[in-house]
């Protein structure tokens, strides 16, 4: 057989090509040979292959990064593929203890893993990369204050990936039985620092299924003076602001609130438990940029057997988490429930849309300092 050489194919036929391969094997093409090894440490590149990875996710079946257990010595992660459970999974280890993780995320294929004692690590679970923030130098103004919600976000014209944290005092309220925000802090990996931002008058809530990221901008369902509302921070501007909830007809103060990606478009998913079964209601936000504007979806009848919803698939349908602590796919056009056999233990599951990339966390080169570096998902 002939040899081929690289000459004999156009770059860019190489290039799209290697697009469509998957990290596993572009990272044992690394050593190759010299170009192909500076090709696949290219800031252009690695952002051509996440969004090709993207776009294949959406026509095919995606993978789904699940969390299982909570203290180190059971707790693992696992990629599955949405709908072929025969597929098998991947189980991945964080190689840096943390207890009771939390995952946010995915963010150009990276993912923030934080828990108890302050522990935050950045992670990119397709090339085994990770790496453990430095700890606040900040001074705490309340000696009771502790670590309180997070958000996790891009910033596409810094090219700098930046992690929010609120620090939130619950033994203190405004008066309202609201808990108060002592201190809001902001890490930069690209210095490596924290520094601390202006205070707000609002507390997002703690749990990570209450927020959502999307498009360079943070979501958090918050407990304000006059009720819940949802809380958005973009990481360009660093400004926070203020989404009114669906209000005609509707009440917030029965249900339990969860923030997800519809299509695109952020959803607020509105679910009730009634015993053993689970009304849902969904809406999306009507128009990109239009502030509180909301259209209802859906409104799912009960749904024997579930705990609480988790995240949308690609294909219309959403994952669920049911009694026994195990991951389930409901199907709304034919409203079947298929239990996919993946357990993470009542209360402790977390699932991700995950799409993998190539992007680096410790070996950031210089030439990453151009916008065009990255991508804004």
């Amino acid at each position: 057989m002939a040899t081929v050489k690289n000459t004999d194919i156009p770059e860019d036929e190489v290039i799209d090509i290697l697009t469509r391969l998957p990290v596993k094997s572009l990272m044992r093409f690394k050593s190759v040979c010299k170009p192909w090894g500076d090709l696949l440490r290219n800031p252009d590149f690695i952002r051509q292959h996440h969004l090709k990875q993207t776009h294949l996710s959406c026509s095919s079946n995606f993978r789904v990064l699940m969390k299982h257990g909570a203290q180190p010595a059971d707790c693992f992660f696992s990629l599955s593929l949405s709908s072929a459970r025969d597929a098998g999974e991947e189980v991945l280890t964080l190689e840096e203890r943390v207890y009771d993780p939390v995952v946010l995320g995915p963010c150009n294929g990276l993912l923030c893993v934080y828990g108890y004692r302050e522990k935050i690590v950045l992670w990119n679970p397709a090339i085994r990369e990770f790496k453990t923030l430095p700890l606040s130098p900040i001074k705490r103004r309340s000696g009771t204050g502790s670590f309180g919600s997070l958000g996790f976000g891009f910033d596409c014209e810094a090219n700098d990936y930046k992690i929010l944290r609120f620090v939130t005092d619950y033994f203190a309220d405004d008066g309202a039985g609201v808990p108060s925000c002592d201190q809001i802090e902001i890490y930069s990996q690209k210095n490596d620092s924290w520094r601390e931002i202006p205070s707000l008058d609002v507390c997002p809530g703690g749990v990570p299924w209450f927020s959502q990221y999307h498009n360079g901008v943070y979501y958090w369902w918050a407990d304000g003076i006059n009720g819940g509302l949802i809380l958005s921070f973009d990481f360009a501007d660093e400004v926070f602001d203020k989404v009114p909830l669906p209000g005609v007809g509707v009440s917030w103060g029965d249900c339990l609130p969860q923030l997800a990606i519809f299509n695109g478009l952020l959803a607020l998913i509105r679910y009730i438990r009634g015993g053993p079964e689970t009304l849902v209601h969904i809406w999306v936000m009507s128009e990109r940029g239009v502030k509180g504007s909301w259209v209802k979806q859906a409104s799912i009848g009960l749904i024997p057997g579930v705990v609480r919803p988790l995240k949308f698939s690609r294909n219309g349908g959403f994952f669920l988490e049911d009694l026994e602590g195990q991951l389930s796919l409901y199907d709304p056009s034919s409203q079947q429930l298929k239990n996919l056999q993946l357990s993470g233990g009542e209360g402790l599951l977390q699932v991700i849309n995950y799409v993998e990339s190539l992007v680096p966390i410790n070996d950031r080169r210089e030439d990453e300092d151009e916008p065009s570096a990255h991508i804004r998902i």
